[in-house]
């Protein structure tokens, strides 16, 4: 698997610790959500990926670890697929009951306006972070 990564998407996560290839667990503080990322290819996108999981972390107030690889003690997967077909949510629909998918104008399934996603989402991924 090839991780691409821009330096401006680096740079636009409010604080969150960023994980690398070559550090597969998440260990950061104890009070962070450990979050693992999985974007599509891009090939259609009518949202903006990026600016939705920039916005998650800063209403998570940068307390979140975040991996684009598979990670050993994650609390959650965020996959976040930019059009309604959710090419890369199908691959982990039923693999991982702690995910929450994200395709177009959807989280979890339902409609949601695209100014809103990003706090459906953070409500989702504090409602399975309970259920450990």
């Amino acid at each position: 698997m090839l991780l691409f990564l821009q330096a401006r998407d680096l740079e636009c996560w409010n604080g969150a610790n960023i994980v690398f290839p070559n550090d597969l667990s998440l260990s950061g503080g104890d009070d962070n959500m450990k979050i693992e990322v999985k974007y599509c290819g891009g090939c259609n996108p009518f949202i903006d990926r990026v600016n939705i999981l920039n916005q998650v972390v800063a209403l998570l107030g940068g307390k979140v670890d975040i991996t684009f690889v598979s990670a050993a003690g994650s609390d959650v997967l965020l996959v976040i697929d930019g059009c309604c077909v959710g090419c890369r949510g199908n691959e982990f629909r039923s693999k991982n009951d702690k995910t929450v998918l994200v395709a177009g104008d959807s989280v979890q399934g339902e409609h949601v306006d695209e100014e809103h996603i990003p706090t459906v989402i953070v409500k989702h991924l504090k409602l399975l972070k309970l259920i450990q």
